[in-house]
């Protein structure tokens, strides 16, 4: 497949990556350096912060903080979200992104293989199958590959997953062949296969169809040292994106019927602002709900401990990250 046009520009705006790997490993003067850490390069879908996510962005930028904190050298790599620059440092992770498909396109992705072989990590670790593990294994088949699954979906799951966006069954059909084919051959292939928890093991190995069980790999928490009491007033909480798959309508339809109840919304539409204007402007019309939006973990972990009940309005989950 040529390189031209959107990949051809993505290869000189990242050209910088080979010299950025070549100067840590050779030093600048070109003398070759001994490598002192391990270097983990994170398959990701979304990150938090760069442009809509949840729960797999939240957990991959966890993970990859995490590593990082421990000495590894690491790497994070995505489908590029608006306004999301090639290349970019955070503390101490680097993110990369590519303009590519999320989970299908295989033969039009192909070229951003070599993103995957520039980086030369030592582990490839895929939150959850997808077009950025094939294209991993194929620029680096040399070295490990690990795959989590975190929310194995079947075909009926993709059509609760997608039935907002009311595609045609022959549509969705055809995506989801085109995953089976894609991501499910790439996770099959890994070194390693994991399951985020022990109720979706069997799912997994019957669905990617599996020669084993996949181990079992839990997704880190963070527990907090003190836990505050809870509110005297009744006290229900939502936590999560306010997307049309979540459905918060229904939460603030409850508050509507229970105007005793204290309703919390932590939350935000990244991807629709005028979504996001047009729930907030609802809230402003309830006086028992609050809308607070994103908050940091600290302040998230003190709305749960006060609240008496976590409401989940979504077509579905896998097991909440």
């Amino acid at each position: 497949m040529p390189i031209n046009g959107p990949a051809m520009g993505w290869f000189t705006s990242t050209a910088a990556i080979g010299r950025y790997n070549r100067s840590t490993r050779e030093g600048w003067a070109g003398r070759p350096m001994q490598k002192t850490s391990l270097s983990v390069c994170l398959i990701a879908t979304e990150l938090r912060g760069r442009g809509p996510y949840g729960g797999f962005g939240v957990l991959t930028h966890e993970i990859a903080t995490g590593l990082a904190e421990r000495g590894a050298d690491v790497y994070v790599v995505m489908p590029r979200k608006r306004g999301q620059p090639p290349v970019e440092r955070s503390g101490n992770l680097t993110i990369l992104s590519y303009p590519s498909p999320l989970y299908v396109g295989l033969k039009r992705a192909i070229p951003f293989a070599a993103l995957y072989r520039m980086i030369d990590a030592d582990i490839y670790h895929s939150q959850e199958p997808s077009l950025g593990t094939a294209l991993a294994q194929a620029g680096a088949p040399r070295k490990k590959h690990l795959v989590t699954f975190q929310d194995p979906r079947n075909l009926q799951d993709w059509r609760v997953e997608r039935a907002h966006e009311k595609l045609g069954a022959l549509a969705l059909m055809k995506y989801y062949l085109r995953y089976q084919l894609e991501s499910g051959r790439a996770a099959r292939r890994a070194d390693r296969r994991y399951c985020q928890a022990k109720c979706i093991v069997d799912k997994a190995r019957r669905m990617y169809r599996l020669s084993d069980s996949p181990g079992f790999l839990p997704n880190p928490i963070h527990m907090k040292q003190r836990v505050s009491p809870k509110a005297d007033r009744p006290t229900v909480c939502y936590v999560g994106r306010w997307d049309p798959r979540k459905r918060p309508e229904l939460f603030f339809d409850l508050a509507v019927s229970r105007p005793d109840v204290k309703f919390i919304s932590v939350g935000a539409c990244l991807g629709d602002e005028e979504r996001d204007r047009q729930l907030r402007d609802r809230c402003r019309g309830l006086e028992n709900v609050e809308a607070p939006g994103w908050l940091a973990e600290e302040e998230r972990g003190e709305v749960l401990d006060r609240a008496w009940v976590l409401v989940n309005t979504s077509t579905r989950e896998c097991l909440p990250v």
